[in-house]
């Protein structure tokens, strides 16, 4: 009874659960095959197995390891994680704890930072041994919920942040050694009770596949506070560092664990606005291809001279280049208003990656740009549901010219009557002979962000270049759309995901893998979410001139001081953070005059 009783309590994890941890070792590359030539700087051609921060690199982002939190108010301080790497046995002779100093064996505790004093349940916990200048990361402890953010980094090397030993003192102190051979970890509260028993490939109770030097290892369930030994950890040669896990089930369908049943509320705890406009689909199909691959009439998928399959667009059908350059949003609150408001949208440039003497990734030239909403009738007052989309490319270009319909809304970014204008720079410098309407999206790390008159981010900019999304790389012959219900809760980290089908001007349509069944986007059901509305009129005048005089002044003062604590759609809350308050004055005072 006592062992049964023991069992059940290791199987809890006390609220930290290990998730993933990087074995790659640090002259491998992810996913390539065990020969010599494949190996060091000059394997970066093996294969094309990434992760989904660190994309594709020697390493692999060096030694790390990824955590959830799976309960809410977690006081991390005094907490220590416990590691070891039974296959190997080249250590220095000193026992950390294990019980056998030839094994390479370590352990880190949380020290008295604040930070670590009240984690929120769903955060995502990295821990880095190289920094971001060596192929890794720096500490980051950033945590926005509103924005979508749910993840914390933190460099084992932070002092004000880890009490770390290990017993690999050659050639310099390694306080975080992650390996392939039998590793394992464990963790125990500050009275030094193991909350989370041994997991891992070395744990006795790992069900997986061995894991190999260009491999990481995983969870392979959505986390909850009973995950732990019992669970199934496995290896990967696609590693998710900082997002959630993926995994193939028995039937080849990829499953996503799930973390928003974790951080459901957080929004509303937060004190978060409403999303007001979401992005709801891109197209990433290069001009001179065809969506889904293949030419004209169809795709051959298995060689044989035989069509196989006919993707399509839902408006454009199957034509070169699916439309060109368009993206479409949704409105997510009635009453808004668009005028004035701005799309900032980046890519990398085109080109081949390229890797320096040591691995690691050469940053390509960044493309971005601006495009502006006019002042037009036709985009004040538009109700919750209705799909916007923005063309580059005209009806007779193979695009589609500005078209107004009662739920959808068509700009081409060419009409000066809807859009004011575009811009386009390369690396933060204007691109010389840029025309105003012009405009670029394409599979290169995309992304978008969305600005309301008063130029306040109203949606972080999302898609495949945003450092929370977690789905499927988008191709050459792929759209990107979002595979859920859009919601005024709907951020950078929703469910964004490739496409080989596409619906420009209608609900998002996909399928649930295994049992054939289709979904589609139900946009006409939004209804307020756990949040605060952040629908503000764009009139024009300056937004910080409360009162209208012409000048931010004494008077603009007085009337924020006069609805201190407005909570909610308050005009006098300038800074759009829910609240009227000290911040609001600070930015009155910046604009003085």
């Amino acid at each position: 009874m006592t062992q049964l009783f023991l069992l059940a309590v290791l199987a809890q994890n006390g609220g930290l659960l290990l998730t993933e941890y990087n074995a790659v070792g640090s002259q491998k590359w992810l996913d390539n095959d065990g020969v010599a030539a494949c190996e060091g700087p000059g394997g970066s051609g093996c294969s094309d197995g990434s992760d989904k921060f660190f994309a594709r690199r020697m390493g692999n982002g060096g030694d790390w390891v990824e955590f959830v939190v799976t309960e809410d108010h977690v006081d991390l301080r005094g907490w220590t994680v416990q590691w070891a790497e039974l296959g190997e046995d080249d250590a220095d002779g000193t026992d950390v704890w294990y019980g056998n100093g030839e094994v390479p064996q370590g352990q880190f505790t949380f020290a008295d930072a604040e930070v670590w004093s009240d984690l929120r349940i769903g955060t995502i916990l990295t821990i880095t041994d190289q920094g971001t200048d060596t192929g890794g990361l720096d500490t980051d402890l950033s945590y926005d919920p509103c924005s979508g953010d749910y993840w914390i980094n933190a460099n084992i090397y932070d002092s004000e942040l880890f009490v770390a030993e290990s017993n690999i003192a050659t050639p310099v102190p390694d306080l975080l050694d992650v390996g392939n051979d039998d590793w394992m970890a464990q963790i125990l509260d500050a009275s030094g009770a193991v909350t989370a028993g041994l997991v891992g490939e070395g744990a006795p109770g790992y069900g997986g596949g061995g894991v190999n030097s260009r491999e990481a290892c995983r969870l392979e369930e959505s986390p909850t506070n009973s995950s732990g030994i019992f669970s199934l950890y496995d290896d990967t040669d696609n590693s998710t560092f900082s997002v959630v896990n993926n995994w193939s089930d028995l039937f080849g369908c990829r499953v996503y664990a799930d973390l928003e049943v974790l951080q459901a509320g957080l929004r509303e705890e937060y004190g978060c606005a409403c999303t007001p406009l979401a992005l709801n689909e891109y197209n990433a199909v290069d001009e001179d291809a065809w969506l889904g691959g293949g030419d004209a009439s169809g795709v051959d998928d298995d060689g044989d001279g035989v069509v196989d399959r006919v993707p399509s667009d839902t408006n454009f059908g199957r034509t070169l280049g699916n439309g060109g350059d368009w993206m479409e949003f949704v409105v997510l609150q009635d009453g808004v208003d668009l005028r004035g408001w701005t799309l900032h949208w980046s890519q990398d440039a085109p080109g081949e990656i390229t890797y320096d003497a040591f691995g690691q990734p050469v940053a390509r030239p960044r493309q971005s740009g601006v495009i502006t909403f006019g002042d037009a009738a036709e985009l004040v007052d538009l109700d919750a549901g209705t799909l916007l989309t923005l063309t580059e490319w005209t009806t007779a270009e193979g695009g589609l010219d500005t078209t107004l319909t009662a739920d959808w809304i068509n700009l081409n970014t060419f009409d000066t009557s809807v859009i004011s204008g575009t811009t386009r720079l390369l690396d933060g410098v204007e691109v010389p002979g840029h025309i105003s309407g012009e405009w670029s999206v394409s599979n290169r790390e995309f992304m978008v962000e969305i600005r309301d008159c008063f130029d306040a981010v109203v949606f972080t900019a999302a898609g495949e270049g945003s450092d929370r999304y977690a789905q499927g790389a988008v191709g050459s012959n792929d759209v990107c759309r979002l595979r859920e219900d859009p919601s005024q809760n709907t951020t950078r980290s929703s469910a964004y995901d490739d496409a080989d089908t596409s619906t420009f001007g209608g609900p998002n349509i996909w399928d649930t893998c295994g049992d054939g069944v289709f979904l589609t986007q139900d946009v006409s059901g939004i209804v307020a979410g756990d949040c605060e509305n952040s629908t503000k009129s764009c009139e024009s005048g300056n937004p910080l001139d409360l009162d209208g005089d012409g000048m931010v002044g004494f008077s603009d003062v007085l009337m924020v001081l006069a609805n201190w604590g407005c909570a909610g759609n308050c005009p006098e809350d300038v800074d759009f953070d829910g609240t009227v308050g000290f911040s609001d004055v600070l930015l009155l005072l910046a604009s003085w005059g």
